[in-house]
């Protein structure tokens, strides 16, 4: 079972936005008695541009986070030394963050793998994302 895990410290979290990733599956049930058989874990991007933007311009500026956040789908763990892949898998449980220079090192060593590019998935899905609540608010998308 997951607990909801942040990712930014509260001070960063008013600067440019955060991460959270929770477990849907236990939300749905708990909240709403909707039981699934598989597991459902969501990933939000909250986003708090540095910049203030009227709101109806807000669908021209997608978020940029790539340089908030680093994520790699990793296919084969055989291809890590056995700390290395205890290092990896630590971090993306939140047990434990390592120093700076840790960090760096395990980012290099996952250079090889499939990574998630957010700001061309934010490009992607940015306007059809805002174009209901746009109407909404505004009148017109």
């Amino acid at each position: 079972m997951w607990d909801t895990r942040y990712f930014g410290l509260p001070h960063q979290r008013k600067r440019n936005g955060y991460c959270r990733i929770y477990d849907k599956r236990l939300e749905l049930w708990e909240n709403q008695g909707i039981a699934i058989d598989h597991e459902l874990i969501r990933i939000e991007i909250v986003y708090k541009p540095d910049e203030k933007i009227l709101l109806s311009d807000v669908k021209r500026y997608p978020p940029a986070q790539n340089k908030q956040y680093f994520a790699a789908v990793i296919t084969d763990w055989e291809a890590f030394t056995r700390k290395r892949a205890k290092q990896i898998h630590n971090m993306r449980d939140g047990i434990d963050m390592y120093t700076r220079h840790i960090r760096e090192r395990v980012k290099e060593t996952l250079a090889n793998q499939y990574h998630i590019d957010f700001n061309r998935l934010a490009r992607e899905q940015w306007g059809l994302l805002l174009e209901e609540p746009c109407t909404v608010l505004l009148g017109a998308a």
